[in-house]
């Protein structure tokens, strides 16, 4: 493996990462609108509820929207798994590219040593 190697797959790394931070950044917008779109409607649903507790009465709740014909529970699932599977994809392209900065460092680092180093003291 050689540095202009090491150098190009950390450029197609970072090329990588910048796509899917674009993305990222749309589906936690996406995601944060939908949030509060479903915390409404789930605290219009709460207010009706029935249940002796506070949480059957949420339960039931969240019951009534999932069953209402409204998708924003599946929506909202949806963009929450999407989120969390980029966010995971962003942390191995990062630590690939940690791991391909530690490479290109310890290339650099030998081919110096070795430029400067005499031929006899390398046996």
């Amino acid at each position: 493996m050689d540095p202009a190697t090491v150098m190009k797959t950390l450029a197609d790394v970072e090329a990588d990462l910048a796509i899917r931070q674009v993305e990222l950044e749309s589906i936690a917008d996406e995601k944060v609108r939908v949030q509060r779109d479903m915390d409404k409607t789930m605290a219009r649903a709460t207010v009706v509820a029935q249940g002796a507790s506070k949480e059957i009465r949420q339960s039931n709740a969240l019951l009534a929207v999932v069953t209402s014909g409204s998708d924003l529970y599946e929506r909202l699932t949806n963009l929450d798994a999407r989120y969390e599977s980029l966010k995971a994809a962003m942390r191995a392209l990062e630590t690939r590219a940690s791991i391909g900065q530690s490479i290109l460092r310890a290339l650099t680092n030998e081919a110096n040593r070795s430029s400067r180093d005499p031929a006899w003291s390398q046996s």
